[in-house]
């Protein structure tokens, strides 16, 4: 996971005292466990220089961003979301093919009643019983 999508841009304010007191406010808030609250003067720059003194600030840019601690569990996170949906998709899988069987076997039961009928209608006729006897030497062989 790139560094870019960790440290999170959240605002820019006006520097002033009130707005240094919200800074310490929120790094005592913080979940510290998680996140790291990172700020950065912004304004006029002497020249050659990649930073604004804080003499010079004209706002104050707040970061949050999470801790190393916080991403290997995000990461680990995303992964078991990954393996769910895997799993879920598996299941879903396994119950087209559990309905499949259901709907073989209640047509196997169908066939089965059909026959059974049959049998007690042709019971007594000579060429159906000539039919299941071959059908039987079918079975057998």
């Amino acid at each position: 996971m790139s560094k870019k999508t960790l440290c999170g841009y959240v605002a820019r304010l006006d520097y002033s005292p009130n707005t240094m007191a919200l800074i310490r406010t929120l790094k005592k808030s913080l979940n510290k466990d998680s996140y790291t609250l990172d700020y950065k003067y912004s304004g006029k720059r002497e020249l050659g220089s990649y930073t604004t003194k804080k003499e010079n600030a004209e706002s104050v840019r707040i970061y949050i961003k999470p801790t190393p601690e916080y991403q290997d569990l995000s990461s680990s996170h995303r992964s078991c979301e990954n393996e769910i949906r895997m799993l879920q998709e598996q299941n879903i899988g396994l119950y087209k093919l559990v309905n499949s069987a259901e709907k073989i076997s209640a047509n196997l039961k169908k066939a089965e009643t059909k026959l059974k009928i049959l049998n007690a209608v042709f019971k007594n006729n000579e060429e159906y019983q000539e039919i299941i006897s071959l059908l039987n030497d079918l079975e057998e062989n």
